[in-house]
């Protein structure tokens, strides 16, 4: 039976630490290594509810994209969030391992899957953004930007997706960051005509803007639950029970008038 560390390097071998972006805290978080792993639940976010869905389906690990811990911790108890989670995971003695900018940067990973995902031909790693390689850049037949803004989101299913920029202008390069790649605007601008992401805050949007850059921003959870499918074709061969978390939701929704 594989332990813990056994699934760890299986990750690693795919989405090494290196990767990783300086500011990120990704890799082995709650648990003991050499534990029997019993199951995987994969996840993009590590909750309270997950944690329960894992116990209840017999997995003894959780993986997931984003850290539950990024910045040091002054205590761990009840009455904070985290706190409540790493206790939980602690009693139930289950692992938590995440893959963060690491499984955005790596060959086949995150960026490279929404790359694929939108139809990029000639897809390459744009590494004079950011620490490294998080933006891919692609090509795709030229195309006027409402066109192809529909066509995003009936890609990721949804009824709109938030834009910026002429919506008449031709699109013929694209640039791609899954998560919150919004502050890239100002690098990315003069590489691409229209820049996908996750999330954007409005000064940046302003940004971009007046650059003449088109972006579409296509809510955080939207551009990477796709994390939880890559984990498990990581993790296929390992002879361990993986399944895809079904409690991890998107906390964000939508009202209509």
């Amino acid at each position: 039976m594989k332990k813990v560390k056994d699934i760890i390097r299986l990750i690693e071998d795919f989405a090494p630490l290196t990767l990783a972006e300086q500011w990120d805290n990704p890799g082995f978080s709650v648990g003991d290594e050499n534990m029997q792993v019993t199951g995987v639940l994969t996840t993009l976010d590590c909750d309270i509810n997950v944690v329960l869905e894992a116990e209840k389906k017999g997995c003894n690990m959780i993986v997931s994209h984003h850290p539950l811990i990024f910045r040091p911790l002054n205590f761990v108890t009840a009455e904070n969030e985290i706190g409540k989670i790493i206790l939980a995971l602690s009693q139930r003695k289950i692992a938590l391992y995440t893959a963060h900018t690491n499984l955005d940067c790596a060959s086949g990973g995150i960026n490279d899957y929404l790359s694929s995902k939108l139809g990029l031909t000639n897809v390459f790693v744009c590494d004079d953004v950011g620490e490294g390689n998080l933006v891919r850049i692609g090509n795709v037949r030229p195309i006027i930007f409402k066109d192809f803004a529909e066509k995003i989101a009936n890609i990721f299913g949804k009824e709109y997706i938030r834009c910026v920029g002429d919506k008449n202008k031709e699109i013929k390069t694209v640039a791609v960051c899954g998560g919150g790649g919004g502050d890239f605007i100002p690098d990315i601008s003069d590489k691409c005509d229209l820049y996908i992401t996750g999330d954007v805050k409005y000064h940046m949007a302003r940004t971009a803007k007046e650059l003449g850059l088109c972006v579409a921003y296509v809510e955080h959870f939207q551009a990477e639950q796709c994390a939880k499918e890559i984990f498990c074709e990581i993790l296929k061969d390992s002879g361990v029970k993986v399944e895809k978390s079904q409690e991890n939701t998107d906390v964000v929704y939508d009202i209509f008038a």
